[in-house]
């Protein structure tokens, strides 16, 4: 089906997005997500059609505000192809750590940024600590505040360019998590268990108090 651009003229914030860079474009997205949260809404009524849909039907979909959206304008101009979707209140794998606490880590070695992340933990007042990343790793990506749960554990890797740290895990420290080697449940060696049956009657033993 071929599209018009002039019948359908895709607006963001009342913006023609044939206007807009992609950054624009995401820069406005955020700010309608901010503004649905400050008003005590939490999602914002996108109209979308699915990437697997046939007949082009535009379906209505309450998009959470805290989920961010990075966009690209399509070459039609039938609207705002979704590049990626991130998640505005986590840290997530493939985020660019750039500040911890407000203090500036772009220029920190893996090591030196474990130590001040291992030191705003310990530091932290309400559990929680301020981690400025960009999301994605995009280029052109805006900075992004967090409060990131300090029992959350990070783990980065260094970008190939030597800039800057990816995180690359985050890991739990206090909750059994998928690809944990459980090796040993209320005192008792588990690392010589033969089959599945022995595992299950160990860890139900473990569990006995």
């Amino acid at each position: 089906m071929q599209h018009n651009p002039a019948q359908h003229n895709p607006q963001v914030n009342s913006k023609k997005v044939s206007e807009m860079s992609p950054l624009e474009i995401r820069g406005e997205l955020e700010k309608a997500a901010t503004d649905a949260q400050r008003r005590g809404h939490g999602f914002m009524n996108l109209k979308v059609i699915k990437n697997n849909s046939t007949d082009e039907t535009k379906v209505s979909i309450m998009h959470p505000a805290e989920i961010g959206v990075s966009p690209e304008v399509s070459n039609d101009g039938s609207g705002i192809i979704v590049k990626a979707v991130y998640d505005l209140g986590h840290v997530d794998p493939g985020d660019v750590i750039i500040g911890v606490n407000g203090k500036d880590v772009r220029s920190m070695s893996q090591r030196e940024l474990d130590h001040e992340l291992r030191k705003a933990s310990k530091e932290a007042k309400y559990d929680n600590v301020q981690i400025k990343v960009i999301k994605g790793g995009l280029a052109d990506g805006r900075p992004v505040n967090i409060l990131h749960p300090i029992e959350l554990k990070i783990d980065c890797t260094s970008k190939q360019d030597g800039s800057n740290l990816r995180v690359s895990r985050i890991r739990n420290d206090t909750r059994i998590e998928p690809n944990d080697v459980i090796v040993s449940g209320n005192g008792r060696d588990l690392r010589d268990l033969q089959d599945n049956k022995a595992v299950n009657d160990a860890l139900a033993q473990a569990f006995i108090t």
